[in-house]
């Protein structure tokens, strides 16, 4: 099941915990401040257990290094 999308913008992230793509993408760029630069990733109910999000919540992070092992 589908609860969210995570979107990039260079090395800032969001995690919108909405089903529908279209309505999280304008939240993300909203939190953003600008289109996101990559394609969106589904998430799973997991991650939204994770951040114990809500529907409709944004969580924002870092990409530190995308290359460690």
């Amino acid at each position: 099941m589908i609860v969210g999308w995570m979107f990039e913008r260079g090395d800032d992230m969001a995690w919108v915990f909405l089903e529908d793509e279209g309505a999280a993408r304008a939240k993300a760029t909203e939190a953003l401040a600008g289109d996101p630069t990559a394609d969106a990733v589904m998430l799973p109910e997991g991650v939204r257990q994770f951040f114990k999000a809500g529907s409709g919540q944004v969580v924002l992070g870092r990409v530190f290094d995308r290359f460690s092992k």
